[in-house]
């Protein structure tokens, strides 16, 4: 087997996984944990949970003991990556008014420099 297939196989085996863990999309909150799930299966080359899995079987790990680790790496993962994006999201936001601010300063800094010089 080439290094592609063995990597497309171990995907599938994580998606498997991953199906396991998530919650089921259904009652009141069917929405919301269609958003999340759909967000934490998001398209992908799995390496985390691959890594922790080889680790695990390299160490001469056996049977199931490390899927929920697996699986929880993927939740983690994407629940840090959207706070960092949001994080980055409210410093550009930021960043965008204080030079807006900076600007006016100028701007008025200008404008009165002006003013004095028109009054002499």
């Amino acid at each position: 087997m080439n290094f592609k297939d063995e990597m497309k196989q171990k995907v599938a085996q994580i998606e498997i996984i991953l199906d396991e863990y998530l919650p089921a999309q259904e009652g009141l909150q069917k929405t919301v944990l269609t958003a999340m799930n759909t967000t934490v299966k998001a398209g992908g080359k799995r390496p985390r949970p691959m890594l922790i899995n080889e680790t695990y079987q390299m160490f001469g790990g056996k049977g199931d003991i490390v899927k929920p680790f697996m699986a929880a790496t993927m939740m983690i993962t994407e629940e840090v990556r959207k706070h960092v994006i949001s994080f980055m999201e409210k410093i550009w936001r930021s960043l965008q008014e204080m030079h807006f601010l900076i600007m006016r300063m100028k701007l008025q800094r200008k404008h009165l420099i002006l003013r004095r010089k028109t009054r002499s």
